[in-house]
């Protein structure tokens, strides 16, 4: 989708994020921000959805660390080799810590983002509408699985928790830096730069934290998690079958 107009960069009570003004279209925004209401005392619910969820801009970055030292100890403490040698699949080893990192990261995430949400819905007397909330919050779940996914592949891939933290980091950071700088005329950018946002799990975070709902992103991002899943977890277990564990 193309939209003609020059940019706005506009900025709320914490956050920045971009706007374009389409002619006959509603106004859409990119990005992370929080508390910029069109009406200070009787914002809509999808503002206060926006707020809730651009607190967690950098949650990525506490579940990367959480994902990267919970999988690479295994390692470094030698607990996959006693785990093989006791005889347990490499494969169940590594479906296990999957779930209980995302377990985890996904109570965090929940617990955090629903309180924010409470906490905004309470102080301007507004009902709290869980459904749309959760929604969202699902999305994001969903997307932080493909994170998760993208993390533990290069832990196995790299035994190495600095080599790690720095890939996922400068592939993480630079789907926001390229998305905002080419969503306004999406349609003429080569089929690269379109493969490389779109398998960039920031570029769906961008647009569920702005309440950007377009282009059929719910299916988008189902179809993003459930194809992230399967090809990190068969090329894991296949570097795994032939890995020799010391």
């Amino acid at each position: 989708m193309t939209y003609p107009q020059t940019p706005e960069i506009i900025a709320g009570g914490n956050g920045c994020a971009f706007r374009w003004n389409a002619e006959n279209q509603k106004q859409t925004t990119v990005g992370f921000l929080a508390r910029a209401y069109s009406d200070t005392a009787h914002p809509l619910i999808e503002e206060i959805i926006r707020t809730a969820t651009s607190y967690t801009v950098f949650f990525w970055l506490i579940v990367l660390i959480f994902s990267v030292i919970f999988f690479s100890r295994e390692y470094t403490d030698s607990t996959i080799k006693i785990a093989i040698a006791s005889g347990q699949s490499r494969i169940k080893f590594f479906v296990a810590k999957y779930i209980v990192i995302s377990i985890t990261s996904i109570f965090l995430y929940f617990s955090f983002i629903m309180i924010a949400f409470i906490i905004e819905c309470a102080k301007f007397n507004i009902p709290i509408q869980l459904f749309p909330m959760l929604k969202i919050a699902g999305l994001n779940c969903m997307i932080m699985g493909a994170f998760i996914g993208i993390t533990l592949m290069l832990c196995v891939i790299f035994k190495h928790t600095a080599i790690v933290v720095g890939a996922m980091s400068l592939f993480t950071f630079s789907g926001p830096l390229i998305y905002m700088m080419t969503w306004d005329n999406m349609s003429t950018q080569s089929w690269r730069v379109l493969t490389y946002l779109k398998i960039n799990p920031m570029y769906y975070w961008m647009n569920t934290c702005s309440y950007n709902m377009i282009n059929n992103l719910e299916i988008n991002i189902l179809i993003y998690f459930v194809g992230t899943v399967i090809i990190t977890f068969l090329v894991s277990a296949l570097i795994l079958r032939k890995q020799e564990i010391r």
